[in-house]
């Protein structure tokens, strides 16, 4: 069985805690280091996730089973405030 990421969306605040800390995130984006979530136009690939209309929209969940990482990241499940996220085994 493989754990996925699964956003229960009524839980969610859209506060981009989850955007910011994501290391998958942060090489796509580095300037999430400095808490600045550049428009989609700008940016040269695609975030995992985006808020979209107030609420944390997963867009390409498939990169957080990247082969480059050689643990199982959970940093959006440990920030959320509200407990929105989950590692669910599918």
């Amino acid at each position: 069985m493989m754990k996925k990421l699964k956003i229960d969306r009524d839980k969610c605040s859209g506060c981009c805690q989850c955007i910011l800390v994501c290391p998958i995130n942060l090489q796509i984006e580095p300037r999430l280091k400095e808490g600045i979530i550049p428009p989609r136009s700008k940016m040269k690939g695609e975030l995992i996730m985006r808020v979209i209309n107030g609420i944390n929209t997963l867009l390409h969940p498939e990169y957080c089973y990247n082969k480059d990482f050689d643990f199982e990241c959970d940093r959006c499940v440990q920030i959320c405030p509200t407990g929105a996220f989950q590692m669910v085994e599918e």
